[in-house]
């Protein structure tokens, strides 16, 4: 005849069972909290790389007007790795300086990776843009104007699709994480803005459907955590 389990022996299996469950949740959660550390170092270098650039030529990587003393003017048929000059505006155009960005930064050897002149009409991960950890994110970089602000370089972590990286890659919760880590937790101030796939700066957003409630005109966003819209991630330059 079978003995049946004790209270104290079914006490200890449900025991094990809930230290295994909070295992794998906090497993999970630290994987998480790696990628976001891993995406905020990728930022962090291409920042310092793109100062460096500056603090040496005077000018940002992509906008520097100049570049073509240095480094030869590009020819897609007799001179394919030489490169095109930017403005010198000090903002960097995503349709064009945007391209040549990383192209300029690879041609100092000031960042690590080989690019293209950035001469091509789309975003290309590995060829013209920075391909993120966070797969398929690449880090895009363009000068918006935000809330009625100055315009400002930013890099955006978004997915590449056509002439610009403006679709949602990352969930809320890791768009929030990036922004707590690196800025102040709002997803309309500071160094961090994040936004939703399909809207312009200026669109009213659907509450409740998309990555933060409210209009993107505004200061006084929220994240919307049980959203399942995928999210752009904006980083200052």
């Amino acid at each position: 005849m079978r003995k049946a389990f004790s209270l104290v022996e079914l006490s200890i299996v449900l025991i094990i069972i809930g230290l295994l469950v909070a295992g794998v949740t906090s497993g999970s959660k630290l994987i998480k909290q790696a990628k976001i550390n891993r995406v905020i170092a990728e930022v962090n270098d291409i920042i310092s790389s793109a100062k460096v650039f500056q603090a040496t030529y005077g000018q940002l990587p992509g906008d520097f007007d100049d570049a073509t003393s240095f480094w030869s003017v590009y020819n897609s048929s007799s001179n394919p790795t030489g490169t095109v000059d930017g403005d010198g505006n000090g903002e960097i155009t995503y349709t064009t300086e945007g391209r040549r960005f990383y192209h300029h930064m690879s041609l100092a050897e000031v960042y690590t990776g080989s690019y293209s002149s950035g001469t091509t009409a789309s975003w290309v991960a590995g060829t013209n843009v920075k391909a993120s950890s966070y797969d398929p994110g690449v880090y895009g970089i363009y000068s918006p104007t935000l809330n009625g602000e100055a315009k400002a370089n930013y890099f955006r972590l978004g997915q590449a699709s056509g002439a610009g990286n403006n679709v949602g890659v990352v969930d809320v919760i890791f768009a929030y994480g990036i922004d707590r880590k690196m800025d102040d937790g709002e997803p309309s101030r500071g160094r961090v803005r994040v936004n939703s796939t399909g809207y312009s700066n200026d669109a009213v957003k659907p509450n409740g459907t998309v990555c933060v409630n409210g209009n993107f005109t505004e200061v006084d966003l929220s994240y919307v955590f049980s959203s399942t819209d995928k999210c752009m991630v904006d980083l200052a330059l």
